[in-house]
């Protein structure tokens, strides 16, 4: 009888253990997984920063490139009309 009831205890015990591992698993997926979404979470705020970021920086870049591009082509136009002008007056 009494052998039985140690069996029984050491069984119980086993399953005690057991249980309290796969707590512990679980436990520490869940960390791990919560872990994982922080990260994520982070590095998306920060890829939505570094876009906005270079987003600022590329409109800025191209509103100097565009206004020096609208310069560059005026000052030809200008000059090309100017041209024109002198070559019409010449010719008549």
């Amino acid at each position: 009888m009494e052998e039985k009831r140690k069996v029984k205890a050491e069984e119980e015990e086993k399953r005690k253990k057991e249980l309290a591992e796969e707590e512990k698993k679980r436990k520490n997926l869940e960390k791990a997984e919560e872990e994982e979404k922080r990260k994520k979470e982070l590095a998306e705020e920060k890829r939505k920063k570094v876009f906005v970021v270079n987003w600022r920086l590329f409109e800025y870049g191209m509103s100097s490139v565009w206004k020096e591009l609208c310069e560059r082509y005026w000052t030809r136009w200008k000059k090309r009309g100017r041209l024109k002008q002198k070559r019409s007056r010449s010719e008549s």
